[in-house]
């Protein structure tokens, strides 16, 4: 319900699972110490830094916001939901569903 981008110092890591952010725009999010991590970063440098942010989120430590799951053979439905620009957090294609 709040606009995320208006949050100075709140967060110790902002994922940026898209790609389209930079480190210039979102540092004033970050805690002292924070990091900022891009899926960019992952492709270049490999997938260490996904481990770490997959081990916070098992422990509990990062705090995932997830706005709607799909199944995929709804995928169609997702991405118009996506594009719609009324998400307020993740959209999650189960890939594991049986599909018809």
């Amino acid at each position: 319900n709040q606009d995320f981008t208006e949050l100075y110092n709140q967060f110790d890591i902002v994922f940026d699972a898209v790609g389209k952010a930079n480190k210039s725009i979102c540092k004033h999010l970050l805690a002292t110490g924070g990091r900022f991590v891009t899926v960019n970063d992952i492709r270049n440098k490999g997938n260490a830094e996904l481990w770490e942010i997959k081990d916070l989120i098992e422990k509990g430590k990062l705090k995932t916001v997830i706005d709607k799951e799909f199944t995929l053979n709804q995928i169609v439905e997702a991405h118009r939901y996506v594009d719609s620009g009324r998400k307020c957090g993740n959209v999650v294609v189960k890939v594991n569903e049986d599909i018809s």
